[in-house]
């Protein structure tokens, strides 16, 4: 529902955000990634299938999701069992993914354990993970291990998060998808919702940005970012990327 007008002339600023604009092309059969490379997220144990895994502080997709990764450097968070998280600074460049260094943060006000969490580790490939000449394309595999936890330790520290109260906005926003049934994701929270659904999404302040995630089974996931203005329309799509079925 678009909210009341009043008698004043309301601005309103209509977006477009079409697939091209993230880099991505769809091959019929086969996932391309024009400048990143596509990542697939391989459990390396049953207990982290399924993990939510994220860049910075966005979900990109979880644990068994084929994922794309821009060239440069990202901050994988990979979020455990007892509320365990496993840091790794991952470098994308030349279609390949190399992990510099792997930490594991412990969870604020909860117990603690003794944790050995190797970090992930890239598999044998065959093939280039980025599209080359209309070749097709093969994802990378990131292989994800579960931490194995020993005797409890000492809680160290217990700090609650401060909530500082903002001014709230909204702006509409209409979301659809190639294939239109899957899943979405706004700013790390699914939202079960039919496809091209037009929702009123909050933010704090004069403008901001929404991160928008889409995964569907058999497709690689699409991620967007959304510029918020006050009684916004915006308009949000993506074409995702088919994957092979061949080995």
């Amino acid at each position: 529902m678009k909210p009341p007008q009043d008698n004043r002339a309301v601005r309103r600023w209509r977006l477009a955000v079409v697939a091209a604009a993230a880099g991505l092309v769809a091959s019929a059969g086969w996932a391309q990634a024009s400048t990143g490379v596509l990542v697939q997220l391989r459990a390396g144990h049953a207990d982290i299938a399924g993990a939510e895994v994220l860049s910075g502080r966005h979900l990109i997709g979880k644990v068994g999701d084929v994922v794309v990764l821009q060239p440069g450097r990202h901050q994988l968070w990979v979020t455990g069992p007892r509320r365990y998280a496993q840091r790794s600074s991952v470098v994308v460049a030349q279609g390949t993914l190399t992990v510099e260094e792997t930490s594991v943060q412990e969870p604020n006000c909860s117990d603690h354990f003794e944790t050995t969490w190797l970090p992930p580790r890239l598999l044998p490939q065959k093939k280039a993970a980025s599209a080359m000449a209309g070749q097709p394309a093969r994802p990378l595999d990131l292989r994800i291990e579960a931490p194995s936890f020993g005797a409890k330790a000492p809680l160290s520290s217990c700090a609650l998060p401060s909530m500082l109260a903002c001014p709230e906005r909204k702006a509409l926003v209409t979301f659809s998808a190639e294939p239109p049934d899957a899943e979405l994701w706004i700013n790390n929270q699914q939202k079960k919702v039919p496809p091209g659904s037009t929702l009123s999404v909050p933010f704090c302040g004069d403008s901001s940005t929404a991160q928008v995630l889409w995964r569907a089974a058999g497709y690689a996931n699409c991620s967007r970012q959304v510029a918020l203005q006050p009684d916004a329309e915006v308009s949000v799509r993506c074409v995702m990327n088919g994957l092979s079925s061949k080995p």
